[in-house]
């Protein structure tokens, strides 16, 4: 989450990245996790290998 406070987006692999999980489907329920208590949803047009996560309308509001 606090990389989403400068950037728009993030994807699996920066997720990794950032966190040191190994796994892509590790990261990918973190995402899911964030999702579930409404703070990231995925980007509409960026799907399969190439999906990414924002923050949700609500937090992109509050960003601003």
């Amino acid at each position: 989450m606090e990389y989403l406070e400068t950037q728009d987006e993030i994807t699996n692999s920066i997720g990794r990245d950032l966190t040191g999980i190994k796994s892509e489907n590790s990261m990918k329920e973190v995402f899911y996790r964030l999702r579930d208590r409404e703070l990231l949803e995925q980007v509409p047009e960026k799907l399969g290998n190439k999906a990414a996560w924002r923050k949700t309308a609500k937090r992109r509001r509050s960003r601003k």
